[in-house]
């Protein structure tokens, strides 16, 4: 019999769109021996599923669209089945097997699904809560790269409230901390979006407003003016990891913007796979030795599983390596870094449901029970 396998894309992040497409390279490209079941989650949180959801065209204007037979379903914190609505309430559908989380950003791959699924006790493919959680804030995530000893980038971070009270106090303390130019994010996004650079204190402070519409955390960085970047994945668990070949990424401005990653060119995989890239990277042996054992140090540290990518800076002026973030739900699972060691996209998704069914089991093995005699002595005692 097959495995039920769902694949679970966009959702309330502003990287609802990527997600899409993330989602839909999945559900084309997996193996035949699964059953698999597309689950949109649309950008008010509402969950559906349908026979025509492979169909990219249908997303454009989703709410609106009738033609297209939706069925909203959820998945219960008490039950490994999908449910469906039928009438007022939801009825048991069908037993999930594994979950394939396609999600980028917040609500999605930021631990919340993946506690939902811990609640539920369904087997799923991304990094568990923790790593999900600390790789998805940037501030954090910093802060555990410098525990690990990994070289980083000189950065503050704020809080958009302090910001609002009193900005020339925030602006005078950044600027006391950091040099010119700054890299100013907000903590919790990816693909680039509401990213800037500034070079003086007025663009600073537009830098700054434009995180703030995004996030309540910023966190700013050094920002460098001669580098380039160089991009890792790591594939397995804590235990046994793999790591690809390094990619360097082809841009044309100081940092890869959301169209230069997700919209210039169109080859059959839009997503990543579009981005011109030099693969294998241009970089000595003596770096990409470096750059491999820094994402095996990341993977393990943050509990990772299943496939991430890590993204790095190399200053071309004193070929110093930092690390910059990582990606524990890469956009179109970084398929094209496996490709060059002979994995195939096919082969990537069944690995990364391996892999969730391995650690599934290897977590059913602790022991969640301990019997203590701490309630009837207090039922004893109120008697």
């Amino acid at each position: 019999m097959k495995k039920n396998i769902i694949v679970i894309y966009g959702g309330k992040s502003v990287e609802h769109d990527i997600s899409i497409i993330t989602g839909l390279q999945v559900v084309h490209n997996a193996s035949n021996e699964y059953n698999i079941i597309p689950i949109y989650i649309d950008r008010q949180g509402k969950w559906y599923t349908g026979k025509k959801f492979i169909d990219i065209n249908i997303y454009a204007d989703f709410k609106s669209n009738n033609k297209v037979q939706k069925t909203e379903v959820v998945i219960l914190p008490s039950s490994n089945f999908l449910y469906k609505k039928s009438g007022k309430a939801f009825k048991q559908y069908i037993k999930i097997d594994c979950v394939i989380l396609a999600m980028h950003g917040l609500n999605g791959e930021d631990g919340t699904l993946q506690g939902l699924l811990e609640l539920s006790g369904i087997p799923y493919t991304s990094s568990g809560t923790l790593g999900a959680s600390c790789a998805m804030d940037k501030i954090v995530m910093k802060m555990l790269f410098s525990a690990c000893g990994l070289n980083i980038l000189p950065y503050t971070w704020i809080l958009r409230e302090e910001f609002n009270v009193n900005s020339e106090k925030v602006l005078l303390d950044i600027e006391n901390k950091l040099n010119y130019p700054i890299i100013v994010k907000p903590s919790n996004l990816g693909s680039s979006i509401g990213i800037t650079i500034s070079n003086n204190r007025t663009e600073l402070k537009h830098s700054i407003d434009i995180a703030c519409y995004y996030d309540s955390r910023i966190i700013l960085e050094k920002a460098l003016t001669n580098f380039k970047e160089i991009n890792c994945s790591a594939l397995g668990t804590s235990d046994n990891v793999m790591v690809s070949e390094c990619e360097e990424p082809v841009n044309w401005h100081k940092f890869l913007s959301f169209e230069d990653k997700y919209i210039k060119g169109n080859g059959k995989n839009k997503g990543m796979h579009n981005l011109a890239r030099i693969l294998p990277a241009n970089i000595t042996q003596e770096i990409k030795i470096l750059i491999q054992n820094y994402t095996c140090t990341v993977f393990k540290t943050f509990e990772c599983k299943g496939v991430v990518r890590v993204d790095y800076l190399i200053d071309n002026t004193t070929n110093a390596v930092y690390i910059n973030e990582i990606n524990t739900i890469p956009g179109s699972f970084a398929f094209y870094l496996w490709e060059e060691s002979k994995i195939k996209f096919s082969k990537l998704i069944t690995t990364l449901i391996e892999i969730a069914d391995n650690a599934y089991k290897q977590k059913n093995k602790n022991e969640y029970a301990y019997n203590s005699e701490v309630l009837k002595k207090f039922a004893v005692k109120s008697k």
